[in-house]
């Protein structure tokens, strides 16, 4: 979309062609500063990478565990 090849960004971010291939191909991860690095030569906002705003969900009272069972146990002298 910005007209930018592989190689070109990959000079930009001082990395080789072949990490910003394993970056593409999601082998290895992007990082927070370097996502930033990206999108500071794109010239787009980090935003654009994201589908949508996340929902934040805040739970006021946590599921019980599967394990509980054996956890409780775990606790007593005898776990």
């Amino acid at each position: 979309m910005s007209n930018i090849s592989q190689s070109t960004l990959a000079n930009a971010l001082g990395v080789s062609l072949q990490q910003m291939q394993k970056y593409e191909n999601g082998i290895n991860r992007v990082g927070a500063s370097r996502l930033h690095q990206i999108a500071k030569v794109l010239q787009i906002p980090i935003a654009s990478f994201f589908d949508a705003p996340a929902k934040v969900v805040l739970r006021t009272e946590r599921a019980p565990s599967p394990f509980a069972d054996v956890e409780a146990f775990a606790a007593t002298r005898e776990g």
